[in-house]
């Protein structure tokens, strides 16, 4: 089973991780993305061309089976970083706080909200990356 974050919001967060890493080591102790649990609002993952949306609904999120899910894989972390309108949702549903919260990190997103006079796409995503994360821990 594939992790929550495998495709392009995976290189995302692992540069954000990076970025995180440098500025909180005690929360961020690892710079590698697959050292932390990762965990979608809701179970199902849906892709726009199957269901017309990527993300859950507001009713899925809120299901009690849903939050008993997010509430078993809470339970015992004190930093949670929520990531989108849907994870802030999910986390406050379930009972918990982030300590952490920011916009979701497409890459669309991003390069709307973000920009860089970097030389190559690389760096320019690298560096709206950085702007975003450290906007994240702000």
């Amino acid at each position: 089973m594939r992790r929550p974050a495998a495709g392009q919001t995976g290189v995302t967060l692992q540069l954000a991780l990076r970025v995180w890493h440098v500025l909180d080591p005690v929360r961020f102790p690892s710079p590698n993305l697959d050292d932390y649990t990762l965990v979608n609002a809701v179970e199902a993952v849906h892709f726009r061309g199957k269901t017309g949306r990527t993300e859950g609904t507001e009713q899925e999120i809120r299901a009690e089976e849903n939050l008993r899910r997010l509430r078993g894989v809470f339970a015992g972390y004190d930093c949670i970083v929520a990531l989108g309108r849907s994870a802030m949702t999910a986390v406050e549903a379930a009972g918990f706080e982030a300590l952490y919260s920011g916009n979701h990190p497409s890459l669309q997103a991003l390069n709307r909200m973000y920009e860089s006079s970097e030389k190559t796409p690389a760096e320019r995503r690298a560096d709206r990356v950085a702007q975003w994360a450290r906007k994240v821990m702000a």
